[in-house]
């Protein structure tokens, strides 16, 4: 299994349904607002990094930690992920499965 080495811890990511109480709750620890959307709350604190703390809208969850990697040819490694479309994106034309498939076959498989 690849692993990467962590240079530093960057920021935890949680996830709560009332974006305007995390903020009030983080304030109180020295926090102040860095950007705000609909979605997501990003806080920062007193140094010049854009934020040290991301509240994404939703349930009530830790969602993880984000880290500085040590290595930065660590990242040519990464292969982001890209929504499954009925478009293959090649020759195939419209023959590849859609989340909508995979999701399906998953919900069949496991009831």
């Amino acid at each position: 299994m690849p692993a990467i080495k962590v240079a530093d811890f960057a920021f935890p990511r949680m996830e709560a349904p009332d974006l305007d109480q995390m903020e009030e709750f983080l304030t109180h620890f020295g926090l102040v607002r860095a950007e705000r959307t609909p979605d997501v709350l990003y806080m920062r604190g007193a140094d010049d990094h854009h934020h040290l703390h991301v509240t994404h809208k939703g349930g009530t969850k830790f969602i993880g930690f984000a880290y500085h990697a040590a290595d930065e040819s660590y990242w040519t490694n990464i292969y982001f992920w890209n929504t499954p479309q009925a478009n293959c994106g090649d020759d195939r034309g419209d023959v590849c499965k859609t989340s909508e498939d995979w999701r399906s076959a998953w919900t069949e498989i496991k009831g």
